[in-house]
């Protein structure tokens, strides 16, 4: 895959999966599980307030370089504090390594409305 050539291209890329940072045809196409994966980012961002992956001390670049090779894994962290279990649960389940192991959007949506009684 072409290198990005500025910082701000490699911020952009933090909500893209760990298969399409691997694969040029593959980030042009988009998937659905790559949806859910750009999905769990957001959900990080909301539990934390705060950017993707603000708990690492590493550069956007870095952490893209580690997320497209691992190992060892590289994902964002979030504290059990910072929102309830079964949302922290949900979250990691969306940014599995392995994409036919992640919910699909509907099983997300559903996770949710169990999670907030209906809501």
């Amino acid at each position: 895959m072409n290198e990005p050539s500025c910082c701000g291209v490699w911020a952009d890329l933090l909500w893209t999966s760990p298969e399409m940072l691997r694969d040029e045809v593959l980030l042009r196409r988009g998937t659905e599980k790559s949806d859910v994966y750009s999905l769990s980012i957001i959900f990080q961002e909301v539990a934390l307030r705060s950017e993707p992956y603000s708990s690492h001390a590493l550069t956007p670049e870095e952490i893209i370089r580690k997320v497209r090779k691992p190992p060892p894994l590289c994902r964002p962290s979030v504290s059990p504090q910072a929102a309830p279990p079964q949302f922290i649960q949900i979250m990691k389940q969306c940014w599995s390594e392995m994409p036919d192991m992640r919910p699909t959007v509907e099983e997300v949506y559903e996770q949710f409305k169990k999670l907030t009684g209906g809501k």
